[in-house]
Parts: structure tokens; C-alpha cells; sequence
């Protein structure tokens, strides 16, 4: 439900008021195959016979799972219930006057308020991590203020400051509620000859069976199931505020012929309270800096527990550019737009702790809301176990576009679009996890020194698209339109992805991006009937 509200008076200048209010019920029904199906590991160099012991890949009824059992380490699986539905309840409210104070003068002023009810998990209970009782986020009220100000009748200086509070996902709340619909688990190979054929040792058990059998409920007793948050589906610690942005804008605008005009601003946008991911079943040596070995269970904060990777709301970005436009509106039978951007944007690596001083530890408060409260450790550790502040992935120093019209005649049309970018940095790592952090890829190399976190950078991109259309009139206000369409017309090699590990011998190598952006030359015929 949303309605809207425009109004407009005097005073000392005239304004120009909008105000409004929506709500969103949210119903998402999801059906995940989280691990469902199961997955054997192999450590194992394959035998001279694989391609007998596996005759169809994709058929394991084919294979010879007595012959493979030997040579597997371990099964994972998820257990449960795999479709369920979320619910979230979001609303906001929003005011905006435009304050005409002189003939040459204009301010913009507003604010808007958002809540999600929901978003973060907080109706969720997962003992000992979520209480089911988190506050909503209330206080995100984002005020914003502009101007315009006309220099001349072909100059204008445009400048404003905004606060912006992101959409949320469904994160904080699609992975917490999986916590308590599924679980995963591990079995390792106990060497019986029909492992493969019979990891579980009987009949595949129940959500109930395996959660009353994890170390954590039955307090470590002998065969127990280490249970965990892996990462990629980590869950909210701590205050999980919502993720903001400082936008802030500077710059002018000229028209410089009857249809033409030039455009040219400095932008900031700086990212607040965005997302980390840490394992933060892990403890430090204040000696070395570094994380003891997650294998050594007695030096981990929750034994009874394997990797818990928390979804911490403490990064941090920052985007500079310069950008600039040329617009020339249809005249004379063409347009044409160009556009240029130098940027620079930098981060914390979204991955790591809190500030230069190291990682969390995170303190138990049962029956509390929010019973995970953060703390810092209190020692410098290693580079690549904190925020590493600088360039990040995705910087890409210059952008460049150019797309034009031309009018031909006799209802023949030509157009087309130019594109450059400039190498985007891409996250490096060595490979592997040399630090035994219990999961994810580190930058820890095997001679002791630390890989860079963005230090490769791609190869340029240059692609031109141009389009054909002919129109031919059927009477009556009736016609149809022929098009051919080229794109990467002149089959320049565009990478959007790399390999990125230093450890693959493909390093800095690029592999494929199904993106129809890096893709060569393309052909395309259409048609298009108007009536």
C-alpha cells in the first residue's frame, strides 16, 4: 500500500512539497537443495581403472562404489526440511521540499524513514547464537539536502548531500532460518568396505536424529557431529545495523549550443556498516599475530562446534569519481551522447575483523535479545586476518562511452554504442587455507609472505554494438520495422573473469564469463510490427 501527497505554497519563496508512506507485506516462498543430494570427497590420486569404476559420470547407479569406497575421505550432507516461506514487514515514509528561494536559486530538502521488520532474523531462534528476540533496526531516518543554482541563462551548479540506508536482503534471514530447517553433516570414511554405498550405516536419519546427536546438545559425547555455520550462509552477530552510504555531488552544467550541453561532477559515495564475513570459532597467539590451527579443538572458544562464520556489519568503501557527460539532442537528423568517468574506490576487504587490532571475540549472553556481544581482541594480528584498507576489486580507473543516431532517410535508421573500461582489479588470493582457519581461501603463501588481496588487474574492454532498422509503412497507421543488429562488431577479446589464485598455474590467466558483455561477435535479425 503506498499514497503520495504533492502540494506547493509561499513563503520567503515558493515551495514545491511531496510527502508519502508505502508497506510491504513480503512473502517469499524458497526451495533450497542446500546439499540434499550429498557429496563425496577424495584426497586420492584416481586409480589406472577410474574410467571402469566410473563408466557414466552422471549416473551413479553405473558406478562401482565398492571399489571407490577406499578412496573416499568423508560425506556431507544436508538433512531436513529444504522449502519454506519468509516473511518480512517493511515500511516507509518520505518528505521532499523544493524551496525556490530566488528566480536563480533552488533548495532541495528531505528525509525519508525505513523499517524492515524481519530482514535480520529477528524472530529466529538458533541457540546459542540467535535468541528469536533481536530488536528491529529502528533508527534509520536519512536526511538529504540540495541546490541548483543558475549562474547564467546557460550555466547552471548543482550540488547536494544525502544519507541512504541499502534494500535490505534477505540474508540476515534466509540464512538464519535454514539453521533451523536443515543441518549439515560431515561422516567421515570409517573404513567399512560399503562406505560408498552406505555412508550412514544403516537407514539416512532424521533432522531430529542428527541435531539430538550433535556435539553441542549432547555435550561431546563419543561420535558426536560437530555442527556449523559454513561460509556463504553465515548468520547475524552482534547489533547487525543496516548497511548506509554518504553520497555527496558538486558540479555544473552548460549548454553549449541550442541542442547541445555539457554535464561534468565530482562524486563521493561512502559505504557504512557493510558486510564481513569471520569465523569467529577461532582463537589468536598474541606472539605470532596469527590464528592457532582451527584443527587443535582445544584452542577453539566453542570446542563443541566446528566453523561458525558470523555476518558482521562493521565495512567499509569509499567511491571517488569524476564524471562527465556530452549530450546532443535530436536535431538535424542525429544525436549523440558521450561520457567519461575517472574513479577510484577503496575498502576493507569485506572479509577480515574489526579494525587494526584483530579479529572478534565473541561473548555468550544467554537470554539476552542479542546474545552475541562483540569485543575487540585487543593485539595487532597478521595483515591477512584484518581489514586490509585499500584499492579494492571492481576499481576501474577509466570508463568511457559513445552512442549516436544518425537519421538516414527513407525510413533508414543507424545506430550504435562504443564502449572502453579500463582493467577492473580483481580478489587475489594464494590458495587454500595455509593458516587452517577452517574454512575459505587465505593469502598466507608457503615461504611465510602474504599474498596482495587485488593486485591483478584485467585486460581493457572495447566493444562496439551498432544496429540497422528500416521502416516500411503499411497504411493506416501501420507498419513494420527489419532490424540487424551486431554486437562486438569488430570481435575485440573482452575478459571478464580471471583465475585469481596464485597457486593455479592458470594464475592471471582469464576463463570464461557467460556475460553477453565479453562475448564475440554477435549477429542478430528482428523484426517489428506496429499497428
Amino acid at each position: 500500500m503506498r499514497d503520495d501527497l504533492a502540494t506547493a505554497f509561499d513563503l520567503d519563496g515558493r515551495h514545491d512539497v511531496k510527502l508519502g508512506g508505502e508497506f510491504i507485506r513480503y512473502t517469499m516462498p524458497q526451495n533450497w537443495c542446500n546439499q540434499c543430494d550429498g557429496t563425496f570427497t577424495s584426497n586420492s590420486r584416481p586409480p589406472a581403472n577410474i574410467q571402469q569404476l566410473i563408466p557414466v559420470w552422471n549416473d551413479a547407479s553405473t558406478w562401482n562404489l565398492a571399489a571407490l569406497s577406499p578412496l573416499m575421505r568423508d560425506y556431507q550432507i544436508s538433512i531436513g526440511n529444504f522449502a519454506w516461506i519468509l516473511k518480512r514487514e517493511i515500511y516507509a515514509a518520505w518528505y521532499q521540499d523544493d524551496w525556490k528561494i530566488t528566480p536563480r536559486l533552488t533548495a532541495n530538502l528531505g528525509v525519508r524513514y525505513d523499517l524492515d521488520h524481519g530482514a535480520q532474523g529477528e524472530w529466529v531462534e538458533f541457540q546459542p547464537w540467535l535468541s528469536g528476540r533481536r530488536p528491529t533496526d529502528k533508527n534509520n531516518l536519512a536526511p538529504r539536502a540540495g541546490f541548483a543554482f543558475q549562474a547564467t541563462q546557460r550555466t547552471v551548479f548543482r550540488g547536494g548531500y544525502g544519507l541512504f540506508f541499502t534494500e535490505l536482503e534477505d540474508d540476515g534471514l534466509h540464512q538464519s532460518y535454514l539453521q533451523t530447517q536443515h543441518i549439515l553433516m560431515t561422516i567421515p570414511n570409517d573404513g567399512r568396505p560399503d562406505f560408498a554405498a552406505n555412508p550412514f550405516n544403516g537407514p539416512k536419519p532424521t533432522y531430529e536424529q542428527v541435531t539430538a546427536r550433535t556435539c553441542n546438545v549432547n555435550h561431546n559425547a563419543p561420535g558426536c557431529y560437530l555442527r556449523s555455520v559454513p561460509n556463504g550462509v553465515e548468520i547475524p552477530f552482534g547489533p547487525h545495523d543496516t548497511s548506509y552510504s554518504h553520497m555527496a555531488s558538486l558540479g555544473i552544467q552548460r549548454q553549449v549550443a541550442s541542442a547541445m550541453a555539457l554535464e561534468s561532477n565530482f562524486v563521493w559515495t561512502g559505504g557504512r556498516k557493510e558486510e564481513r564475513r569471520e569465523n569467529i570459532n577461532l582463537s589468536y597467539n598474541p606472539a605470532t599475530g596469527a590464528n592457532y590451527a582451527f584443527t587443535d579443538v582445544s584452542r577453539r572458544p566453542f570446542p563443541e562446534w566446528g566453523p561458525v562464520f558470523a555476518e558482521i556489519m562493521e565495512g567499509r568503501s569509499n567511491y571517488l569519481g569524476w564524471e562527465n557527460s556530452f549530450t546532443k539532442r535530436f536535431s538535424r537528423r542525429w544525436q549523440a551522447q558521450a561520457t567519461y568517468s575517472l574513479s577510484w574506490f577503496w575498502d576493507d576487504n569485506g572479509i577480515g575483523n574489526q579494525g587494526i587490532t584483530g579479529p572478534h571475540i565473541v561473548v555468550l549472553r544467554p537470554g539476552a535479545a542479542i546474545p552475541t556481544e562483540l569485543r575487540p581482541l585487543g593485539f595487532p594480528v597478521a595483515v591477512d586476518l584484518r581489514p586490509d584498507y585499500q584499492l579494492a576489486p571492481t576499481d576501474q580507473r577509466h570508463r568511457a562511452t559513445f552512442n549516436g543516431i544518425w537519421d538516414i532517410g527513407k525510413g533508414m535508421q543507424l545506430s550504435g554504442l562504443y564502449f572502453f573500461g579500463s582493467g577492473e582489479r580483481q580478489a587475489t588470493n594464494y590458495g587454500g587455507d595455509l593458516r587452517n582457519t577452517g574454512g575459505g581461501t587465505g593469502r598466507l603463501r608457503p615461504d611465510g609472505t602474504i599474498a596482495p588481496r587485488s593486485a591483478l588487474v584485467g585486460l581493457p574492454i572495447h566493444r562496439v554494438d551498432m544496429r540497422l532498422r528500416k521502416r516500411l509503412s503499411l497504411g493506416e497507421n501501420r507498419s513494420i520495422d527489419g532490424m540487424l543488429e551486431v554486437f562486438n562488431v569488430f570481435n575485440h577479446a573482452n575478459y571478464g573473469s580471471y583465475t585469481t589464485s596464485e597457486s593455479n598455474p592458470n594464475y592471471g590467466q582469464p576463463s570464461f564469463n557467460s556475460n553477453v558483455a565479453y562475448q564475440p561477435r554477435i549477429l542478430q535479425l528482428g523484426f517489428r510490427i506496429a499497428f
